[in-house]
């Protein structure tokens, strides 16, 4: 979402992958999330952030779940990731960047 800034332009909300990865560790800090609670808030592919965490040391796990949309409808085997552990190193940096990401 945007945001109006100083000079009254809309400002960009950060959607970088960095970004992103810092939603989610910070969403899964406080209780599981599934894919559809992460596409939610603008995490565009859930899955291969949640492989660069695991990637920068953190213990993720993933369980399958049904779920039921906005509208009704059922959607069977959404992935629910449960954060297990997470370095102290990943708390300090700013910009979380995988090793080969390129």
């Amino acid at each position: 979402m945007s945001s109006p800034s100083a000079n009254g332009r809309a400002k960009r909300s950060d959607n970088s992958v960095q970004a992103q990865r810092l939603k989610m560790l910070a969403m899964l800090r406080r209780q599981p999330r599934s894919t559809y609670e992460f596409r939610r808030q603008g995490v565009s592919h859930p899955a291969q952030r949640i492989k660069e965490l695991i990637a920068l040391g953190c213990d993720i796990k993933s369980t399958r779940v049904t779920t039921v949309d906005g509208d009704g409808f059922s959607h069977p085997r959404v992935a629910m990731y449960e954060l297990k552990f997470e370095p102290a190193r990943l708390c300090l940096q700013p910009h979380l960047s995988t090793p080969d990401a390129r």
